[in-house]
């Protein structure tokens, strides 16, 4: 048990020490459909599916990590669902693999609930008889659709591979290379590199204190 504990805090350590070097992300970004483009950007309120209803903390997360980059592209929230001219979904996903034994690969499907799936909370840690850190691909997606029609407006998928495990504080940089092009039509899929706010920027751990000297 306590070796065991010690290759899990090394892989933590690994995977938190190389996410606070990163300065920018990269992701595969998939769009589809097409804005109209006489239609102003509206209203909107988040829509929640029943599993997504089932996780109100991390689903509340997911949205606020969304929240500022609607808002830098134009939408206004509405006061209730009722005032909103269309419906957001936002969900996440991730899947965590690690090198051994095929049984320790294990998708999440708490971080990111949804549509698309995005990360953390089912499965197991498990590490095979190589103590490679982990590879963890985290996804978030966006559903635009009219609130009145019911008409899907604008779907987007943007996912970003790294080394280490699930660090949840990349998603709002995710979201923002999600919606980056909107509402402008773009060759799907496409490489999209964004900048990590500082504020999105995991600590790097800080080094041990030395010993005292007797």
């Amino acid at each position: 048990m306590k070796f065991g504990s010690l290759c899990l805090a090394a892989a933590v350590t690994l995977s938190l020490a190389g996410c606070g070097t990163m300065t920018s992300l990269t992701a595969d970004v998939s769009s589809f459909g097409q804005w109209p483009p006489t239609r102003p950007l509206p209203r909107y309120a988040f829509e929640r599916l029943p599993s997504q209803q089932t996780q109100p903390d991390f689903q509340a997360r997911v949205e606020a990590a969304a929240r500022p980059v609607l808002t830098r592209k134009g939408f206004v929230e509405a006061d209730s669902p009722q005032k909103a001219d269309v419906l957001v979904q936002v969900a996440a996903q991730a899947r965590t693999m690690y090198s051994g034994y095929h049984p320790f690969d294990r998708w999440d499907g708490h971080f990111f609930g949804g549509f698309g799936g995005l990360w953390g909370g089912r499965g197991g840690l498990g590490f095979g008889m190589s103590f490679e850190p982990p590879v963890t691909q985290m996804q978030v997606d966006v559903l635009i659709r009219d609130k009145a029609s019911s008409q899907t407006l604008y779907e987007t998928h943007a996912t970003h591979r790294r080394a280490g495990g699930v660090v949840e504080s990349l998603m709002p940089a995710m979201f923002d290379a999600a919606l980056k092009d909107f509402p402008a039509q773009a060759i799907s899929p496409r490489v999209v590199t964004v900048p990590i706010p500082e504020v999105a920027k995991p600590a790097t751990p800080a080094a041990p204190a030395p010993a005292a000297v007797k």
